[in-house]
């Protein structure tokens, strides 16, 4: 069934977002990672009918820049 949408139609522009990680074994049962997402503090898009913080935080980024770390060890 075709159908024609008459409702006012938005978009938003591209967003792109930069992370970094990496990991390193220290011997063959330990090993370490750290690393840093949306490095460059990229904001959300605004947009209308988001949810109270503006934007569709299952689309876009709206914690900002964070660093990670994690050791993990193979019994």
């Amino acid at each position: 069934m075709d159908g024609e949408y008459f409702g006012e139609k938005f978009s938003t522009e591209n967003v792109i977002y930069h992370d970094i990680s990496m990991s390193y074994n220290l011997n063959d049962a330990l090993r370490v990672t750290g690393g840093m997402n949306n490095i460059f503090d990229k904001e959300p898009e605004e947009v209308l009918g988001g949810n109270d913080m503006g934007t569709v935080p299952e689309v876009y980024d709206v914690i900002g820049s964070r660093i990670f770390a994690s050791v993990n060890y193979k019994f």
